[in-house]
């Protein structure tokens, strides 16, 4: 019985131990002011300086090859 309460009291201490100095702080997430802002008309002008090439002759190309098949 006596060793049972000394394990018990042990488990105690370190249960109380690690969740007082164990586990860290959360930290705030980042702002948007800290990731900079995208706005839609942002990421339309990325898209718009894409250069896709020529997808219809390349598409054209892969659509006489499957109809070879």
């Amino acid at each position: 019985m006596k060793k049972l309460l000394i394990l018990i009291v042990i488990i105690g201490v370190v249960v109380w131990v690690l969740m007082r100095f164990g586990t860290p702080e959360a930290t705030a997430p980042a702002t948007s002011d800290s990731l900079g802002v995208d706005t839609t008309e942002s990421i339309a002008a990325d898209l718009d300086t894409l250069d896709t090439g020529e997808t219809d002759a390349e598409l054209n190309a892969l659509d006489a090859d499957v109809n070879s098949l």
